[in-house]
């Protein structure tokens, strides 16, 4: 658990989301979110909380190769399978191959979630626990919030002011 997800520990959503996904090539795969907020209208808000910038890996089988080579060449061995290969690399010390290759942490991964999201009327928002004020993109730098919704249609926001959001509505 990221120390963003500890700090909201209060409003937690463990269920996975009742939707299959697909990457870019057709695969699928399921998510869930880290919380679920009811606006007073009655409207859905899903929360995922976030402690860095995503990363731009486009697929889940990209995202497998890059943390099998990550945990070869950190260990220097082979991994059983990417699940595992994620999981030492994080607690061995080396969290930023995780975020910087995992699926999890993939802005791509996060428009799948949020285009089947927005089909049935669920607002997906993703909140940055910091962020840098732009992302350098084609040699751009770009405010990170129009990066994101301009790019990739996703709505975000600093921890900062989900947290005022989190007063003014009902969390689940």
């Amino acid at each position: 658990m990221s120390s963003i997800e500890q700090r909201h520990q209060d409003i937690a959503y463990q269920e996975l989301l009742p939707f299959i996904f697909q990457d870019k090539t057709g695969e699928e795969f399921k998510a869930k979110a880290d919380a679920l907020i009811t606006t007073p209208d009655g409207q859905r808000i899903l929360i995922e909380l976030k402690e860095s910038p995503l990363n731009t890996i486009t697929t889940r089988k990209t995202s497998r190769n890059y943390l099998l080579s990550q945990y070869k060449w950190r260990f220097k061995r082979t991994a059983p399978n990417a699940a595992a290969a994620s999981r030492e690399l994080h607690f061995g010390g080396y969290n930023k191959d995780c975020l910087d290759y995992g699926w999890n942490h993939s802005v791509y991964k996060h428009k799948a979630v949020n285009d089947v999201l927005k089909e049935q009327g669920i607002r997906y928002i993703i909140v940055f626990s910091s962020h840098p004020p732009t992302v350098k993109w084609y040699n751009k730098q770009i405010p990170f919030k129009r990066f994101y919704k301009q790019r990739f249609g996703l709505e975000t926001m600093l921890e900062s002011e989900f947290n005022q959001l989190k007063q003014s509505h009902t969390i689940h």
